[in-house]
Order: C-alpha cells, then structure tokens, then sequence
C-alpha cells in the first residue's frame, strides 16, 4: 500500500516540464497521423 502512495504522490509532483514534453509528443504523433505528407 505505501507503494502506492509514493507512485500516485510521485505523480501529483510530476515535474511540468516532463508533462509539457508528453503534450507535445501526443501532439507531433497526432498531427503526423494526421497530415502524414507535411512531416
């Protein structure tokens, strides 16, 4: 149980530049998905 907590703590911490990084690369995945002869 404590394992837990430390893993969701951990996350409410995460960094925001470690999410602004997941944000960008959903987003570059998306958009190459998307318009695949632009990329």
């Amino acid at each position: 149980m404590e394992c837990v907590l430390i893993t969701i703590y951990t996350f409410l911490n995460c960094p925001s530049f470690i999410l602004d990084s997941f944000h960008q690369w959903t987003f570059i995945l998306t958009f190459k998905h998307r318009y695949p002869y632009i990329l």
